[in-house]
């Protein structure tokens, strides 16, 4: 019926009026019951959605509060083009502030937020290059932690201790959870009590 369809195309007024139509003309309680609790539905969806809409556009409002909003405004109406468009801008800022992050040298911070990113909206367009630069540093610095672990090694083996010492705690500064740069520093301490 026309009803249905505007349901379908979320037309409330013109499903309203369709619906009001069908009373009038007396159509059977049986199928016009079903129709009007989608239009509730429909309607209630509706002003959820504009309040979520509302909450996430407030002035001043925290970001991740924004986020909420609008993903749970997508929940309801996941076509919404308000909302899509609301969430894309928003994701594209964190994506900005993440690349220069980067730029800075502030690969958590950068890496952090792209996760965000990806938690929210996986196939956003902004997000590839950004990933890639990412993977980029990552390599960078892994190439970078190998270098200092295998000089650290060499200084260690040679009994040049301090410089060794040095080179392992540059590297558990830059990761206190670096297991290696641990051990290294284990057996440097264990050298330099054996000197003394």
């Amino acid at each position: 019926t026309e009803a249905q369809q505007a349901l379908r195309r979320g037309e409330t007024t013109r499903a309203r009026e369709r619906i009001a139509l069908a009373e009038a003309l007396s159509a059977p309680q049986v199928q016009l019951q079903p129709l009007r609790d989608r239009l509730r539905a429909r309607e209630a969806n509706s002003t959820d959605v504009a309040r979520l809409l509302a909450k996430a556009s407030t002035p001043g409002v925290d970001e991740e509060v924004a986020l909420d909003a609008l993903q749970e405004a997508l929940r309801a109406a996941p076509d919404n083009q308000a909302a899509l468009d609301a969430r894309e801008d928003l994701l594209s800022r964190r994506l900005r502030r993440a690349d220069a992050a980067l730029s800075a040298g502030r690969l958590p911070e950068a890496q952090a937020l792209v996760d965000g990113v990806v938690a929210a909206d996986p196939g956003h367009v902004d997000l590839p290059p950004v990933q890639a630069r990412i993977g980029e540093a990552l390599a960078r610095r892994q190439a970078s932690r190998a270098d200092s672990l295998a000089t650290a090694g060499s200084d260690e083996r040679a009994g040049r201790i301090d410089a060794a010492a040095r080179r392992y705690l540059a590297l558990r500064d830059g990761d206190p959870a670096d297991a290696d740069a641990r051990a290294g520093l284990d057996r440097v301490a264990a050298a330099m009590a054996l000197r003394a």
